[in-house]
C-alpha cells in the first residue's frame, strides 16, 4: 500500500536440479552413531544392527565409513575407513553389545573426529545419531547440543537422528539436527529401522549441492528486521545465510521480515540484491547465481491483494507457527 510504512517477508529459494539417470552419486563420508546403553537390549540393538548393516550394502569401496558407540564411554568400533573391507566393517558391528549409560554428547564428539579425519567438499559428510533415550551423561540440554550442531553446519557436516522407542528425548535430537541442517526420524517399532535407514541414505545420494552461502544486501532505507527458518548472520544491511546441502528436487528457503518506508503512487523501489555461491556436486564444481527484487506501491487495495505472493504467505504462516512453537 502507497504512503504507508508496511512490513513485508522476501523469500529467497534454491531448488536443486534433477539427477539425470545414469549419473554417479556424490561420494560418502559417514559415520554412524549408536546407542548401546542398557536400555537398548533385546530386538533394539539387534534390529540397529541389522538397519546399519543393511546401510554398509548400499555403500561402495570409494565410500568412508566409521562407526561409534556410546554407554557410559565411548568406543570407535570401526574407525574412518573407505570401504574396501566390508567384511571387517560387518564384524565391527555385529559385535556390538549394550551396557551402561546414555553418553550422547560424547559420542558425537568422537563422530565429529571421524569425519573430520576425511572431510571433504567433494564428498557428502554426515552423521547419523541413533538414540532410545535420555542423554544422561555429559551436556544434555537442546541448546547445548543445538550450539554443537550449528557448528557442525559450520565444517559442512549435517547430523541426522533417529529417535527409537517413547522415552528419547525429542527436544534434544530434534534441535541437534535442526541446527545442523541434518533430518530428525522418530521410529516407534525397531523393525522400521532399516527402512528409516535407507529412506536417509537415498537422501544423502541426492545431494546436489554443498556449501550453499547467500549473500543479501538490503537496499538503503529498507530496514532488515529478522530472518526465519535458519540461523543468519545480520550486519547492518548485509545478511549471509549457509545451507550445508541442497537435495535433487527439493527447494529449500529462508524468510525475510523487512520494514519498507512509505511509497508513492506507482514508485517501483529496490529491494534486495542476492548473490549465491555453491559447490555443484554433479559438475564437481563452484558455481554461482545473483538476482534482485523490487515493490511497487499503490493506493488501490485490491490491486495490492491481487499482488500477494499465495506462496510466500503460505511459507510466512508456517515459519511464524514454528518460531512460535520453539518460543
Amino acid at each position: 500500500p502507497a504512503a504507508q510504512v508496511n512490513s513485508a517477508f522476501l523469500k529467497i529459494g534454491l531448488t536443486g536440479h534433477s539427477i539425470p539417470t545414469g549419473d554417479s552419486r556424490p561420494a560418502v563420508n559417514l559415520a554412524l552413531v549408536i546407542d548401546r546403553s542398557a536400555s537398548m537390549r533385546g530386538q533394539k540393538i539387534e534390529q540397529v544392527k541389522l538397519a546399519a548393516l543393511s546401510a554398509l550394502d548400499r555403500l561402495n569401496s570409494d565410500d568412508i565409513v566409521s562407526v561409534v558407540v556410546y554407554h557410559d564411554g565411548v568406543e570407535v568400533v570401526l574407525p574412518a575407513t573407505k570401504l574396501r573391507d566390508p567384511t571387517a566393517a560387518k564384524k565391527a558391528i555385529t559385535s556390538i553389545t549394550p551396557n551402561g549409560s546414555t553418553a550422547l554428547f560424547a559420542g558425537i564428539s568422537k563422530a565429529m573426529a571421524e569425519v573430520r579425519e576425511n572431510l571433504d567438499d567433494q564428498r557428502v559428510n554426515r552423521i547419523i545419531l541413533l538414540s532410545d533415550g535420555q542423554a544422561n551423561l555429559g551436556p544434555n540440554s537442546p541448546s547445548e547440543l543445538g550450539d554443537l550442531g550449528a557448528s557442525l553446519r559450520k565444517e559442512n557436516i549435517a547430523v541426522t537422528t533417529v529417535g527409537l522407542d517413547l522415552d528419547f528425548n525429542e527436544d534434544l535430537m530434534t534441535e541437534l539436527a535442526i541446527r545442523s541442517q541434518g533430518n530428525h526420524y522418530f521410529v516407534e517399532a525397531p523393525g522400521e529401522l532399516i527402512a528409516t535407514f535407507d529412506y536417509e541414505l537415498s537422501d544423502i545420494f541426492s545431494v546436489v549441492a554443498q556449501q550453499v552461502a547467500i549473500q543479501v544486501r538490503i537496499a538503503p532505507g529498507v530496514k532488515p528486521l529478522r530472518v526465519l527458518g535458519y540461523d543468519a548472520e545480520m550486519h547492518g544491511q548485509d545478511i549471509t545465510i549457509q545451507f550445508n546441502q541442497i537435495y535433487a528436487n527439493q527447494e529449500r528457503f529462508v524468510l525475510i521480515e523487512l520494514e519498507i518506508p512509505a511509497g508513492t503512487t506507482q514508485e517501483v523501489r529496490s529491494v534486495a540484491k542476492v548473490q549465491t555461491n555453491y559447490f555443484n556436486m554433479t559438475s564437481q564444481s563452484q558455481r554461482n547465481l545473483a538476482a534482485s527484487t523490487e515493490v511497487r506501491f499503490s493506493p488501490l487495495r485490491n490491486v495490492v491483494q491481487a499482488a500477494l505472493n499465495a506462496d510466500v504467505e503460505e511459507k510466512t504462516a508456517l515459519l511464524l507457527a514454528n518460531e512460535s512453537n520453539r518460543l
